[in-house]
């Protein structure tokens, strides 16, 4: 302890007194250090797409090729043609500052699903060179860099009454779904989604939470039920969109997406994690696995917390997108309806998974994949200019596949040469 009197210090005091001394110099400098590199991560980082005039830019074309075989890309590309000849051809689709009409478009991709119906994969690279500019997205963090992720068709068992094994019943659109426009109420307002109400008396309230329709029962009674089937795959089922349930009889009810609730959708996993030893990594097959452990209240209080809540009908054909056509398998993509035009051809870099052998729960490796794809669907968190949902089929294979899937990749968008500018 250092004397109090007034008596000159001693050397060991002059010491302590220069360390304190130096431990706060180095502390400011640490503040400093800290606010200065922080002020320039936040100069350096991008903002948030918010004009559909910056959504995409030209570049020049990437290294071109396709892991899959051509012919499906020739189906796709015919469903959609057929389906723009039943749009309004003078349809404006926009590619960031140049706009095209569908009309004009789907003219544009006739010649190249004919050269890949005629087996001439020369003649349909060529059909690009000379006619199409590539055009990269605004992406996140840098141009042309998305985040890809990818979705696919569940088969589950379910029945058409509901028993211990099948508890959760998967619901038609109900009548008192409203759509809600706010721009129609500021014209001014950016939307990160589909906003959906219904009427309370004279009040206009958000449509009903998960919470509210798989916990209280706000849905019960109404005659909205299709099937039922098990909680977990019902939740999983509400993440892809659509699916196939077998019944007992082996008759199969295909499920498409019909609408949501509206709000947000949430990811549970990083509410997972925190039970989780710290080294665990979430996967879609971690948080099913987790969810199938743990108690019926707790699974339910996990699956409460993402809001979102996607309503079915039956179809006689597979995944539907939300642009009406049927998805195709390694061919459609998801993007934000904002900013990037459904129907357009695009081409894809992404990291695809390597398994070892066909009954192999997990990739051992990955490696890099090229393909040519088309934007034909939309998804509740599939929002900004830098995110994209590839859809990769359908059943367990796909999902084996789909669920592995998270990394960055870059998107270009293919527009005719006699585009028109501005």
């Amino acid at each position: 302890m250092c004397p109090q009197a007034p008596i000159a210090p001693s050397s060991s005091c002059r010491l302590s007194a220069r360390r304190d001394v130096l431990l706060r110099l180095t502390a400011v400098i640490r503040i400093k250090v800290i606010f200065i590199i922080t002020l320039i991560i936040t100069a350096c980082a991008r903002a948030p797409l918010a004009k559909l005039s910056d959504a995409m830019r030209p570049d020049s074309a990437p290294q071109l090729g396709d892991d899959l075989k051509l012919e499906n890309l020739s189906n796709a590309l015919s469903a959609q043609i057929e389906f723009f000849s039943r749009q309004d051809q003078g349809r404006i689709m926009s590619f960031g500052p140049r706009k095209i009409t569908v009309a004009d478009y789907a003219a544009a991709l006739k010649p190249l699903a004919e050269a890949i119906s005629a087996g001439d994969a020369g003649r349909f690279y060529q059909i690009i060179e000379n006619n199409f500019d590539f055009y990269e997205v605004y992406g996140q963090p840098r141009w042309g860099e998305v985040l890809v992720t990818s979705y696919y068709e569940p088969v589950l068992l379910g029945d058409t009454t509901p028993g211990e094994l099948f508890s959760q019943p998967l619901y038609r659109k109900p009548t008192d779904l409203l759509k809600l426009d706010l721009r129609l109420f500021q014209p001014d307002i950016v939307e990160t989604r589909k906003h959906r109400a219904r009427l309370d008396n004279d009040k206009v309230l958000p449509y009903y939470s998960r919470k509210e329709i798989d916990s209280d029962g706000a849905l019960a009674g109404r005659g909205l039920e299709i099937c039922w089937v098990d909680p977990v795959e019902a939740f999983f089922l509400h993440i892809q969109g659509s699916g196939t349930v077998v019944l007992p009889s082996g008759q199969e009810l295909r499920l498409t997406y019909a609408d949501k609730n509206g709000l947000p959708y949430r990811s549970i996993g990083v509410d997972i994690r925190q039970a989780l030893p710290p080294e665990s990594k979430i996967s879609a097959d971690v948080i099913r696995n987790f969810l199938i452990n743990v108690s019926a209240e707790e699974k339910r209080s996990y699956m409460n917390k993402n809001e979102s809540y996607v309503f079915f009908t039956v179809s006689d054909t597979g995944a539907i997108t939300s642009s009406g056509i049927p998805a195709t398998a390694g061919r459609t993509i998801a993007t934000d309806t904002r900013f990037f035009p459904k129907g357009a051809l695009a081409f894809l870099e992404f990291e695809k998974p390597v398994y070892r052998s066909n009954s192999d729960p997990y990739p051992e490796d990955s490696e890099k994949a090229s393909r040519f794809v088309i934007d034909q669907d939309a998804g509740g968190a599939i929002l900004g200019g830098g995110r994209v949902d590839l859809f990769w089929g359908r059943g367990d294979d796909a999902g084996r596949y789909a669920g592995r899937v998270n990394s960055r990749g870059k998107l270009w968008y293919l527009l005719p040469k006699s585009a028109t500018r501005g």
